[in-house]
Order: C-alpha cells, then structure tokens, then sequence
C-alpha cells in the first residue's frame, strides 16, 4: 500500500530490490507497477500468500489531508468471501484515523 503512494525515487529504489519470500512473491518490476496502479486506482491492496503461505492481506491508504501517511491493514488466511466487507471496514477506520490526525496539533 505504502509503496503505492510512496515518491518515485522510493518506489524506484524498492523494485530494483524485490526478493522472493515464497512462490507468490512478486518479483517482477513490471508487474508490481501494474500492481500498484491498481492499488492506487481502486483504493485498497491485496496480497496472497506473497509474504506468507496460508495468509492474505488486504490494505488501505490513511490520508492526512490528501497526503498518505500510513496504512491500515489486515492479514486473514482467505479474502475471497469477505473482501468488499473488510474493505469498507478498513475504510471507515482509515477515515476516523486520518480526522484524528488532522485535528491534531504536532509539535
């Protein structure tokens, strides 16, 4: 998610440094821009078993103003069924985080 939204010269240092964890993992620099496109174009990342076999991932943007500063996710062992569900809901928390984080006063 992070990666998605992250400046190009972040985004160019990671994919010239992409290392397979297990068979899913992405390791082709192509496909991962593709990847993050679609990240950055419908709101929310998924991954499946890229980091770890059996669990799956899914994760949305928490915007301070318009700009990302984190990202909150999940890890389940399937998306198939619940997907739209456990988006919406990290949505919702993403958007109460971001209100708190605007209304506060950094020092």
């Amino acid at each position: 998610m992070l990666l998605a939204y992250a400046p190009d010269d972040v985004r160019a240092n990671a994919l010239q440094h992409l290392t397979r964890v297990t068979a899913y993992t992405v390791t082709q620099p192509a496909r991962l821009l593709e990847q993050l496109r679609r990240v950055r174009a419908e709101g929310y990342a998924t991954t499946g078993e890229e980091m770890s076999l059996g669990a799956c991932s899914v994760a949305v943007p928490v915007r301070n103003g318009d700009a990302v500063v984190a990202a909150l996710g999940m890890v389940v062992p399937d998306l198939r069924r619940q997907l739209p569900r456990m988006v919406s809901a990290l949505q919702v928390a993403a958007q109460g985080i971001g209100r708190t984080l605007a209304s506060v006063q950094w020092k």
